[in-house]
């Protein structure tokens, strides 16, 4: 028997945003009234509550049983795979809210820091990404292949 299975929290969020989907798909051609995501733990007063997101995008059963597959010897590559994108996922939309749902001032500051982080000479993002093509070039100017070729 697999240890993967569906995350109860993934299903939740997955099944809350094919329902916005749709509904703002018929709102976009007149059939429905546009609604606002809002995902299905919160109340009207945790909208406002950095912490309290947490919950509605709580990834604990996904991270325990992802850790299930890597060690139980019943599980599989494809349950870690099923496991970790389910919760890479719940990530990624727990960020977006958070984003949408931010002051224009915590935007602001956020945005200053990664700007900051990509203009840094030398040390900063892109500075990095040109030094790893710099180590690439130089790799396979010195004859480096891969294992057969």
């Amino acid at each position: 028997m697999p240890v993967g299975t569906f995350a109860e929290r993934f299903v939740a969020q997955t099944v809350r945003l094919q329902y916005y989907g749709v509904v703002n798909s018929n709102a976009a051609v007149n059939l429905d009234q546009r609604e606002w995501m809002v995902p299905d733990l919160l109340d009207e007063p945790a909208l406002q509550s950095i912490a309290g997101l947490a919950d509605a995008y709580a990834r604990v059963e996904a991270a325990e049983l992802y850790q299930a597959a890597l060690t139980d010897p019943l599980g599989a590559a494809g349950d870690a795979m099923a496991m970790k994108l389910q919760s890479d996922y719940l990530a990624g939309q727990e960020r977006a809210y958070r984003l949408r749902q931010m002051s224009p001032l915590r935007a602001s500051l956020h945005a200053s820091a990664r700007r900051y982080a990509h203009g840094a000479t030398g040390a900063g993002v892109f500075g990095r990404v040109a030094s790893h093509i710099q180590d690439l070039l130089v790799a396979g100017s010195a004859g480096f292949r891969p294992p057969g070729v």
